[in-house]
């Protein structure tokens, strides 16, 4: 199987090309084989999946959930729990990348904007020189904790 990780399977070609592909494991890559193929399909087309008025998405009670071979289920517990089950345009438009802006960090290097890459970088010295020129984003720290802080804990903003 293309794109599976299996212990018993030999890695075959692959007929998506990516710069470092991901390989799934066995139930993550059953969960993306049921996802319809059209534009714009996700979790919320697969069967025991409601979409409500308010657009939040919830277990359908009508519907049993459906079991991959491993016993666990199609869709997790943890998909429903996602911004409390709304979807935010904001957070996806948050997480668009240019490379051309990009600045990549890897234990080994850093490379800057299209490849101007160093190697032997000490992490600590490059994370103090980056702190000095960053700006704080809040549109990326509101989505950061509406989707990880639980309701009702106390955070401190940024004062930039």
């Amino acid at each position: 199987m293309p794109g599976c990780l299996m212990f018993d399977s030999e890695v075959s070609e692959h007929k998506l090309y990516d710069h470092r592909p991901y390989l799934l494991n066995q139930d993550d890559y059953q969960r993306v084989c049921h996802i319809p193929k059209k534009k714009g399909a996700n979790f919320r087309d697969l069967p025991g999946v409601r979409v409500r008025a308010d657009n939040k998405v919830e277990f359908d009670p009508d519907v049993e959930r459906v079991k991959l071979p491993s016993g666990k289920p199609l869709v997790p517990d943890y998909a429903m729990t996602f911004v409390r089950g709304t979807s935010s345009n904001s957070v996806g438009y948050s997480l668009l990348l240019k490379k051309e802006k990009a600045i990549i960090v890897q234990p080994d290097r850093v490379t800057i904007a299209n490849g101007h890459a160093f190697g032997c970088v000490s992490m600590k010295d490059f994370f103090i020189a980056l702190v000095k020129r960053l700006k704080c984003n809040m549109t990326a720290y509101e989505n950061y904790r509406r989707i990880y802080v639980p309701d009702g804990d106390r955070h401190n903003r940024c004062k930039y």
